[in-house]
């Protein structure tokens, strides 16, 4: 019984160390491998934010760069950590390649931010995108490498397992007690070993916040599904997801991208794949289908599902998503491709505005007009080539002015005078909205001054974008401007349309109540257009109400516009708001507007926009005009 026992315990020591060795090599292996697939997945942020900033660069698209230089360094820290001497050979190998990346992308970005389309080609094709190639080519092999290791170290632990378990029972023959202890010991053994092994592989495959398919299994089902005869490829990236996660942090940022998930699980079919490739980017793979408007309308109803109300840290936020849409056959036969493609087309329609867009031929060369246009705004931004035009708006009351809207123009040099309907949404889309609105602001500021020194003060009005309001520091910005122009708060009103204000409703609300207890005035632009309901009118911090032209325009040949418009009037006198009338051209109109109550009105019946000497010149005409009358 002692050399049963002795025998025994031997095993169970012998089993238990070399399961221990083998489970941490497996573990160092897995590690390993995960370390490279972070290198990899850094790799591919910084060819995107490459790609993006080629696009439309921008300061945050080269941080975002950095970032992703700096993930891709942490990794390879790791991988020196976790692995042997030759992994150390390797990650330093890596780390040499990519510092002459870095330096190479660093050349790239001078080059785009000169418009040097010709040497920023040359940079991408001989230079960038080869170093680029070769450091994922050389990532990927290694991960795979490793996780070849992980999966043979996990295979043999369970070999060593099996054959420990098959030589026990014979040890333990005139021990039957003993037999089923250390029977029950070792079961314990391998199932904790197979659980681990299970775990290793679905870590591989899957993403570990969401539970989604990762890049590596999404990619592998989309070139299944390609193979089996088509499919339909939507990629969704959430817009203005930054701002989320350095407004509220990262942990409410991870709750969103968890909710999206679900949404986009709960509006698939069984045979279709939901995927996070990173970020807050995900792919929905939808089996069978093969006609584009089929696809279109799929990813307009993924849309839908996600575009819902989330509250989040006692913020109620509004989630908002660009699609791209490919399909296999038509837009191209490989997993890779695909994705390219659908990415393109997403984003497509992030710089339309569209919501959904699905790839177009031709899509992957940039638009060189619109690029150039972009390069030609940023520059008359910075060398102060835009002119501010001034509308006024008339006081129902007295027939004089009683402010301006002013409104930007852009006299290009070749094109002539650039619509706003044409660069402003260009704007919105980068980083240009910023320094765009400073300027309508420090000139109208300006104006604001002339007009005060000259003793003829008159109020302006400057329109904001739901890009402003994003901006914290924007009720900082106007204030300093104020006093750097030594111009009265009440001399200026801010007017922002009601999809501004939805889109972060509650974030909103604070940046208005700053503003206006700093003394500025706030109007809500073509009210009756949007989604502001009117219990909300009241928890807003608003001075002004300006009605919708729409309605105003319809109000002499549709009764209903007429009785929104007075409803409108109404509602805001008791709500102690003023009322300007937008779109006034005819005189019957501004007839019922004045029987209405309305307090202002503006439109081409009194005057178009035009410049400041044209306006003071209008001025004098109407005073003169008045005194006459």
């Amino acid at each position: 019984m002692v050399l049963l026992v002795i025998a025994v315990s031997f095993i169970v020591v012998w089993a238990s160390t070399v399961t221990a060795q083998a489970g941490r090599a497996a573990e160092t292996a897995t590690r390993l491998a995960d370390g490279y697939q972070l290198a990899g997945r850094a790799l591919t942020a910084e060819s995107l934010i490459v790609y993006r900033y080629r696009l439309a660069p921008t300061p945050l698209l080269q941080a975002e760069f950095y970032q992703a230089s700096y993930d891709l360094r942490a990794a390879l820290r790791q991988v020196r950590t976790q692995g042997t001497d030759a992994d150390r050979v390797v990650a330093a190998r890596i780390g040499s390649w990519h510092d002459r990346y870095l330096v190479t992308v660093g050349r790239l970005f001078v080059a785009v931010d000169r418009s040097d389309h010709g040497e920023v080609r040359r940079i991408t094709t001989l230079e960038a995108e080869p170093l680029q190639r070769e450091l994922s080519d050389t990532v990927a092999a290694e991960a795979k490498a490793r996780r070849a290791d992980s999966v043979r170290l996990i295979r043999e632990l369970r070999e060593l397992q099996a054959r420990t378990a098959r030589s026990v029972p014979a040890v333990l023959v005139s021990g039957i007690v003993l037999v089923a202890m250390f029977f029950a010991i070792l079961r314990r053994y391998r199932r904790d070993a197979e659980a681990q092994g299970r775990q290793a592989l679905f870590d591989s495959l899957h993403d570990p916040l969401t539970g989604l398919a990762n890049r590596r299994l999404f990619s592998q089902r989309l070139g299944e599904a390609v193979a089996d005869g088509g499919a339909g490829l939507v990629l969704l990236d959430l817009d203005r997801f930054r701002e989320i996660n350095e407004a509220l942090g990262q942990g409410s940022g991870d709750r969103l991208l968890v909710q999206v998930g679900r949404w986009l699980q709960a509006a698939t079919g069984p045979g279709d794949t939901v995927g996070r490739l990173g970020g807050d980017e995900f792919a929905v793979l939808l089996r069978g289908v093969r006609y584009p408007a089929e696809a279109v309308a799929a990813a307009e109803r993924l849309r839908r599902a996600t575009e819902q109300l989330i509250r989040l840290d006692s913020v109620d936020l509004s989630v908002e998503i660009s699609a791209g849409v490919a399909l296999s056959g038509l837009h191209g036969q490989e997993a890779g491709t695909l994705l390219q493609r659908a990415e393109v087309a997403m984003y497509t329609a992030k710089h339309r505005n569209s919501g959904v867009a699905l790839f177009e031929p031709g899509a992957e060369v940039h638009d060189a007009e619109r690029l150039a246009m972009l390069g030609e705004l940023r520059r008359a931004i910075d060398q102060g080539d835009l002119e501010l035009h001034y509308q006024p708006k008339v006081s129902m009351a007295t027939g004089q002015a009683c402010g301006v809207e002013a409104l930007v123009r852009w006299p290009h040099p070749t094109l002539g005078m650039v619509s706003p309907d044409r660069f402003v949404p260009m704007a919105e889309h980068t980083a240009l909205m910023g320094p765009l609105t400073a300027l309508v602001l420090r000139g109208a500021l300006a104006q604001a001054r002339r007009w005060i020194d000259a003793g003829t003060p008159l109020p302006v009005s400057v329109n904001l974008s739901a890009r402003n309001l994003a901006d914290p520091q924007l009720d900082h910005t106007v204030g300093q401007l104020l006093e750097e122009y030594d111009v009265p708060p009440e001399m200026l009103t801010l007017e922002l349309t009601e999809s501004a204000i939805i889109t972060e409703p509650e974030h909103a609300r604070r940046l208005l109540r700053r503003l206006r207890a700093a003394g500025v005035g706030l109007a809500i632009d073509d009210f009756g257009a949007g989604y502001t309901s009117l219990g909300q009118l009241k928890t807003l911090a608003v001075t002004e109400l300006k009605i919708d032209q729409s309605f105003v325009a319809a109000m002499t040949t549709e009764p209903s516009a007429g009785v929104i418009v007075r409803g409108l009037i109404e509602l805001a006198a008791n709500l102690g708001l003023s009322t300007t009338a937008e779109g006034v051209e005819d005189a019957e109109t501004y007839r019922r507007l004045q029987l209405y109550g309305c307090v202002a009105a503006q439109g081409f019946l009194m005057a178009r926009p035009m410049r400041a000497e044209e306006l003071d010149q209008w001025l004098a005409g109407r005073v003169r005009r008045l005194r006459v009358a």
